[in-house]
């Protein structure tokens, strides 16, 4: 309940909305398909921060810190240590025979910074994460923009 009270004052609709316009599915719809990331929000950050100390260390787990986020230093992503935007893009470029210098990357979360790290070249969103807009090689408009 206190989930679903936290996601409605964040999106202004109810989670099942906004699940299917992100193409969501709950653990119920996954069956057996490998889980690639995990969302995750906690009550405090203290228990963000205690779940990210007993995390397996085969997995990763990045702060929120993207333009929409207002959950901050209590939500994040976790996945498989080696999992990421950035290698992502490296094995894409690698598979396209072209030079990672070649690799234009826009992003604006704290999920991207590898993204824009990795890119010959980085653009941030107006609107985005400090901290994405701190590596980028340029800033631009906001998303809605």
């Amino acid at each position: 309940a206190m989930f679903e009270e936290q996601f409605k004052k964040k999106f202004d609709e109810p989670v099942e909305e906004v699940f299917k316009k992100k193409s969501m599915k709950t653990m119920d719809e996954i069956e057996n398909n490998p889980i690639l990331k995990i969302d995750a929000t906690f009550d405090t950050v203290e228990a963000a921060e205690r779940f990210m100390k007993e995390l397996d260390p085969s997995l990763t787990f990045i702060p929120a810190g993207g333009y929409t986020s207002t959950f901050g230093a209590k939500a994040g992503e976790m996945m498989n240590k080696g999992v990421s935007k950035g290698a992502a893009i490296k094995d894409f470029m690698e598979a396209v025979g072209e030079p990672i210098e070649n690799a234009y990357a826009f992003g604006d979360s704290t999920n991207d910074i590898e993204m824009l790290e990795m890119a010959g070249t980085a653009i941030a969103m107006g609107n985005g994460a400090d901290l994405a807009k701190a590596v980028a090689d340029y800033v631009t408009d906001t998303v809605d923009e």
